[in-house]
């Protein structure tokens, strides 16, 4: 079920060193000492495969021949070149993120996907094709060991089980049991990882960073969690089996002391705000919801550096809180009210997004000033009722403050779409963002064509890795393609009526095709192919309806 990695933290063996490359004093020769560094240093040439880049929304090949992978553990970088052609890419490993493995459809060999976002809130996304299995799990092997760079070990316990679902089957072994490790690290920047080893025989079951949401779920003898993984683009349930109490105990209060000093990092009293030419480094216990959080200066500084995840850390039965107002606290001239706006239904249980957002102010300086962003709790539903899962606090892009208007889940769960119409000059644009990571990483536009609602391109499409969407306004629908070069548009097909038909409600079939709703009761049927202009054909049927307006379309 799972892909297990080799020896991921394993080190090359060192080379042996020739008599002839000792100097006199006993210490290593030239040719010595260079084979010494390449070894700890984790330069290796081992590595070799194609290397592209996303460029206007299509893959491009930076070589045609085959680039050298080399790793610097000291610097923690990675360099990506190819002599013949002098092509050459350093990679800070800190600025790495979403590392997913896939296998090519064309030829099947397997693939490494990254995204690099830089200090400026510059994204680029890059690409690797090996010619073996070993090559990946040597990259994905050399990638952890950069990550893991100057941690701690903040618990280790032996002598435990794993177990792993996938939706509601039943539960399956693991590795080994009673012979799984599980090891839980911290860097000095409070960013824990979670790496659990196959005692028996030296593999890897899981690694990667411990965060919301994982969606830590604690019933003895069982620590559930989300294994997402970039070895796999599946997403199973997996569980840490725990042969006593004192075991379960000690891995608990670990994963909540990681959690919470990650998390409530606490402001120091007396300490000078931070200058435009320092970073803030520094992120908030906002307890209040409507206290608007503390900001740096400059926008590129705070999106870097601050933390978005806030959580209550009560993963058990505890029932969802509000907390009362500070005295004194500033409200921007706004209340915050509870919206619904979206739900996923994506392995390890049900998940509710409420969105907390200002309703009463909703003009454009509102959005600029402090604290001006929406708060998004994450509540899981069983059947028991709705419990807390984690809080995202002032969610903001480009160091404005997001106040959606409108959401849909996207991409297997594992991202949202956002519309913010609290600029009337971004009406036309759609946000994305990462629930892995909490964050609003990307924005798409449609070319001045305002976008009022978010429509899947099929009934099943959220669940999948479908990147397209479609948008709707009063009188048009229209096809998103993300993979479009976001400086002209992402609009793709699209289908206008010359007259405002006041469209108001929209849903897709298995098969691609949808109707549309609109406010006078007017139901249009389309079949959702194409023209020869590559754009939606007209509607097939067009059903009169009473005069009311629809509000909601389904299909069953």
């Amino acid at each position: 079920m799972l892909s297990l990695v080799k020896n991921l933290f394993g080190r090359p063996p060192p080379p042996d060193v020739k008599e002839e490359d000792v100097s006199d004093d006993g210490s290593p020769g030239q040719e010595g000492a260079t084979a010494v560094q390449t070894a700890t240093g984790c330069a290796l040439d081992l590595l070799k495969g194609d290397f592209f880049v996303l460029d206007g929304g299509e893959w491009t090949s930076l070589a045609d021949g085959l680039c050298s992978v080399t790793f610097d553990e000291a610097l923690g970088r990675m360099y990506v070149s190819q002599e013949d052609e002098e092509v050459e890419e350093v990679f800070n490993a800190k600025q790495m993120t979403n590392v997913q493995r896939y296998d090519d459809p064309d030829d099947g060999y397997p693939c490494i996907q990254w995204i690099v976002v830089t200090r400026s809130e510059n994204m680029s996304e890059w690409g690797l094709k090996f010619r073996n299995e070993e090559a990946v799990d040597e990259f994905v092997r050399q990638v952890e060991m950069l990550g893991q760079a100057e941690s701690t070990i903040v618990v280790q316990i032996d002598g435990l089980s794993m177990t792993a679902r996938e939706g509601p089957g039943e539960w399956s072994p693991v590795g080994h049991s009673n012979s799984v490790m599980v090891m839980i690290t911290q860097r000095k920047d409070f960013e824990a990882h979670l790496v659990i080893f196959d005692q028996a025989d030296d593999s890897l079951l899981y690694s990667g960073a411990i965060t919301a949401g994982l969606g830590f779920k604690y019933e003895w003898p069982k620590i559930m969690f989300l294994g997402f993984s970039p070895l796999s683009s599946k997403t199973p349930v997996l569980a840490i089996e725990c042969p006593t109490h004192a075991a379960f105990a000690s891995l608990c209060g670990a994963l909540d002391k990681v959690q919470a000093e990650r998390r409530f990092k606490k402001k120091i009293p007396g300490k000078p705000k931070a200058t435009e030419n320092e970073k803030a480094e520094e992120f908030y216990d906002v307890d209040n919801e409507e206290e608007p959080a503390e900001r740096s200066e400059d926008a590129s500084e705070f999106s870097t550096t601050s933390e978005a995840w806030s959580s209550e850390d009560e993963y058990g039965s505890s029932p969802v809180k509000t907390y009362p107002k500070k005295q004194g606290a500033r409200d921007g001239g706004a209340t915050e009210s509870n919206k619904l706006m979206g739900t996923s239904k994506t392995v390890g249980g049900d998940r509710a997004f409420v969105w907390r957002t200002k309703v009463s102010n909703r003009r454009q300086a509102a959005r600029h000033e402090a604290g001006g962003g929406a708060n998004m709790n994450v509540l899981r539903m069983d059947a028991d009722g709705l419990e807390q899962v984690t809080r995202i606090n002032n969610i903001l892009y480009k160091g404005e403050g997001v106040c959606p208007t409108a959401c849909m889940m996207h991409e297997g769960d594992n991202k949202m779409l956002l519309l913010d119409h609290s600029d009337p000059a971004d009406a036309d644009k759609v946000l994305c963002m990462d629930l892995n990571v909490g964050k609003v990483v990307q924005e798409w536009n449609a070319d001045s064509m305002r976008v009022n609602s978010l429509i899947p391109t099929s009934k099943t499409a959220q669940s999948t890795g479908e990147q397209c969407f479609m948008g709707m306004n009063d009188k048009a629908v229209f096809v998103m393609d993300p993979r479009l070069d976001s400086r002209n548009t992402n609009r793709a097909q699209t289908y206008a009526y010359a007259s405002n038909v006041k469209l108001s409600a929209a849903a897709t079939d298995g098969g691609g095709r949808f109707a549309l709703g609109n406010r006078v009761g007017e139901y249009r049927l389309f079949d959702g192919q194409t023209n020869k202009e590559g754009q939606i054909k007209r509607c097939k049927t067009l059903l009169k309806g009473t005069g009311d307006p629809i509000i909601k379309v389904d299909v069953t």
